[in-house]
């Protein structure tokens, strides 16, 4: 219970320093697009899209060739809101000294949406010819970075992270303390 507790107070530090990083990054006007440019096709219909995912009939399957996780691309039946879903098996448990887990993918989404950062396609738990994974919307209009001539630089204020060596944030401050209070408020549970 201790372990639990002190990893969703961890969880809870990253996620809102996280958060307020992210909200507090200005992006150049050069990488800022409009509404019609966003490959992010699904915020106006993210329901629909989660359904489709859950039910859509694959009739292709092949490695995507890319990534450690080795997710398939799934073509789907004509006629969708998409055409094809990235589809990953990874059986939760430890590969390669790290937890990995399809319901992580899944996961992320949620935390995505709770946050409303919208950086994830929608994500859904589906079994597709007896394996089950996290079916992820394909996003088309997307570009890799291998495309792009690599990753980009971040800005110099951006470059190292706001933590300290504990996983504390920073900058704000606030995260620890609110972690903190959720710890104390615990222990008080348990002597009472």
């Amino acid at each position: 219970m201790l372990r639990v507790s002190r990893l969703l107070s961890v969880a809870f530090c990253v996620v809102t320093g996280t958060a307020s990083l992210l909200a507090s990054a200005s992006v150049p006007p050069a990488l800022q697009t409009s509404a019609t440019d966003s490959a992010k096709t699904w915020l106006d219909k993210r329901q629909a899209m989660e359904d489709y995912l859950r039910v859509a009939e694959v009739i292709k399957m092949e490695d995507i060739g890319l990534g450690v996780t080795r997710p398939r691309r799934a073509y789907l039946a004509p006629g969708g809101p998409f055409d094809r879903m990235a589809f990953k098996t990874i059986k939760p448990g430890y590969h390669q000294g790290f937890w990995e887990s399809y319901k992580s993918e899944v996961a992320a989404y949620e935390l995505d949406k709770f946050l409303a950062l919208d950086m994830i396609p929608p994500t859904v738990e589906r079994k597709v010819k007896n394996e089950v994974g996290a079916a992820v919307m394909w996003v088309s209009s997307t570009k890799s970075f291998k495309d792009l001539g690599g990753p980009p630089t971040p800005p110099p204020d951006l470059a190292a992270p706001p933590w300290d060596e504990l996983g504390r944030h920073d900058t704000l401050g606030e995260p620890h303390a609110i972690a903190e209070r959720l710890e104390h408020a615990r222990r008080a549970e348990l002597l009472s």
